[in-house]
């Protein structure tokens, strides 16, 4: 008899940050990290010409169906421009829980009205991002990498390893099938 449990948590993300090419490195990237025991919304801002609120309006009613039944935590991992979906979702007042931005190019003074709710790990691969530095977040994390951000494996453990270990406060996911939803 098996008994199917549905996902502790909720993680919202940029679809090309859990994309890999490589089947073989699954395990490793952000896909096979962090995604067990999340019901996860992936979302891809590029491919459509809308405004980072039309997109958290579009996320957040999937997030408010989601939200109906029990949950732990929301997640919210964002690549480049899509970090501003995270201050939008927060603005439209959905409570975020943690939110892990990776080369976020968008001015700090914009995630303010998140700082007393959620935890904020800021991520960069490139010096180049060094003076968007947060400074109410949890890390500010420089990860030297020679792939491009969505494509680092290192980049997946250490944003993995600030999310179980800080955030759940646990040392592993369960190991609960996630639950997909793309944007």
């Amino acid at each position: 008899m098996t008994t199917d449990k549905m996902p502790n948590n909720i993680l919202i993300g940029s679809e090309k940050l859990f994309r890999t090419k490589a089947p073989w490195r699954i395990n490793n990237s952000l896909l096979g990290q962090i995604t067990n025991d999340h019901d996860v919304i992936l979302f891809n801002h590029n491919k459509d010409n809308t405004s980072h609120l039309d997109k958290a309006k579009e996320i957040g009613k999937i997030l408010y169906k989601k939200l109906q039944r029990q949950h732990n935590k929301v997640i919210f991992i964002g690549l480049g421009s899509d970090c501003r979906i995270a201050a939008e979702l927060s603005r439209l007042d959905f409570k975020i829980d943690a939110a892990a931005f990776v080369n976020n190019i968008h001015s700090p003074s914009l995630y303010q009205g998140m700082y007393g709710h959620t935890a904020i790990y800021n991520f960069y691969t490139s010096d180049q991002y060094e003076y968007l530095s947060i400074e109410g977040a949890e890390c500010n994390q420089y990860v030297p990498t020679r792939l491009p951000a969505h494509m680092s494996n290192r980049l997946a453990t250490e944003i993995a390893g600030c999310l179980i270990y800080q955030t759940y406060e646990v040392t592993y996911l369960n190991p609960t099938p996630a639950k997909f939803t793309a944007i």
